[in-house]
């Protein structure tokens, strides 16, 4: 486990590993996988140099996918609750496909997504990059725009005839900064988590 950043009030910690492996490993040391908000302000705070502003990061929201209703970024994700399934689900060559039960609750505090191309001069308008990244939307397109990030793309994978979740990689600034749901959760992909000191 390597720290990446530190400050009076948190303690960054970062894991490479299959998702299930990791998302215990920051349970056990009662740390929190980082969300877009987080990870965007980490971003703008430490600079371009920062290792996650470069290569990008897992992070916990998840991408709902439910036929005949679209596509959902969600802050409530099924796969995090289910690591172990999920990765298992992958390595199957399989989706991690989820119960009625499941989708009714991540939708509780979603958006619809479409596979489009945002902006970053126009974050602080778009709903879904509000929706993302909060309060900090503006400043971090901004942030993309001055490195020369246009726009931010949001990679979606093909529909299935049952609703399935796949795990938010938050990719750097050399891959667009993009809202990305190709990754498969036993790659080593990198996930950052947050404890709070005080």
């Amino acid at each position: 486990m390597n720290r990446q950043a530190n400050s009076s009030i948190l303690e960054l910690e970062l894991v490479s590993a299959q998702f299930n492996e990791a998302v215990e490993i920051f349970k056990s040391i009662n740390s929190k996988i980082i969300s877009l908000s987080q990870s965007a302000e980490l971003r703008v705070k430490y600079g371009k140099d920062f290792y996650f502003s470069k290569n990008g990061n897992w992070t916990k929201e998840a991408f709902i996918y439910a036929p005949r209703k679209g596509v959902f970024l969600t802050k409530n994700s099924p796969i995090i609750k289910n690591a172990n399934d999920a990765v298992q689900a992958h390595k199957n060559k399989s989706e991690y496909f989820l119960t009625d039960e499941q989708v009714e609750e991540a939708l509780i505090n979603s958006i619809r997504v479409f596979g489009i191309n945002i902006s970053t001069k126009k974050f602080k308008d778009n709903e879904i990059t509000v929706f993302a990244f909060g309060d900090l939307a503006e400043k971090y397109g901004n942030f993309l725009y001055e490195l020369g990030v246009k726009e931010m793309p949001i990679n979606l994978t093909c529909f299935s005839d049952k609703p399935f979740a796949r795990q938010m990689y938050f990719n750097g600034f050399y891959n667009k900064s993009a809202l990305n749901s190709i990754g498969t959760l036993f790659s080593d992909y990198k996930l950052c988590g947050m404890k709070n000191l005080k």
